[in-house]
């Protein structure tokens, strides 16, 4: 791990546990070497932090093309492991670059809801996930809840409040790849009901269906 990863993950979790009395728990299921999917719920620009501060490895994320390349910001986002995505539409470039991450050994933090919850809840995922799987098969998965994010810095919400913040992590699963009678459709939808499953097992606070 890079000195300044190390330092803005010490900085991230002392400012976590002072203004949100922030706890990690099941950081064990977490790989501790090779590639593996941080599949979060996201509720708030707080979660990307304060999901990756508790795991002792380098965690690389996406954000949306206008915030990671952001004048000024985009060579610090850039240095901290932040990769863009075009928002909208399926961007092949940048699961290519998610793949190609897995591939390398290193775990990556997706949010497979699309957006920030409007509502705190969680909402059912989306199976674009799986478009990565397929070309980084058997990748290990550990589903991720965050609680109380929502409540620090809301959506519309610029300046954080004082609220309890807990990241739980899930026991680690391996998706079976696309079966060859399979249509793609299917397996993404496979994949997310499975993680579906996973946050709900977990006590997620889901949205009405």
């Amino acid at each position: 791990m890079r000195l300044s990863y190390r330092l803005l993950r010490t900085l991230i979790t002392l400012v976590g546990r002072l203004c949100f009395r922030f706890r990690a728990e099941g950081t064990e299921a977490v790989p501790v070497e090779g590639p593996c999917l941080l599949l979060a719920h996201h509720a708030s620009f707080l979660d990307p932090p304060l999901i990756a501060a508790p795991i002792p490895r380098e965690i690389h994320f996406l954000a949306r093309t206008g915030v990671a390349r952001a004048p000024v910001l985009a060579p610090i986002f850039s240095h901290f492991n932040v990769h863009p995505i075009r928002r909208g539409g399926v961007d092949r470039q940048a699961i290519a670059v998610c793949a190609g991450l897995l591939r390398e050994g290193y775990p990556l933090l997706l949010f497979p809801e699309g957006t920030r919850s409007p509502d705190g809840k969680v909402h059912p995922p989306r199976g674009g996930f799986a478009m990565i799987l397929e070309l980084a098969p058997l990748t290990p998965c550990v589903p991720v809840l965050i609680e109380g994010s929502y409540r620090a810095l809301p959506r519309g919400r610029w300046v954080p409040r004082p609220a309890r913040v807990r990241v739980v992590y899930g026991p680690a699963f391996t998706l079976s790849d696309r079966a060859p009678d399979e249509d793609r459709r299917a397996f993404y939808n496979r994949c997310a009901g499975e993680l579906w499953r996973r946050w709900r097992a977990m006590g997620a606070s889901v949205a009405e269906e």
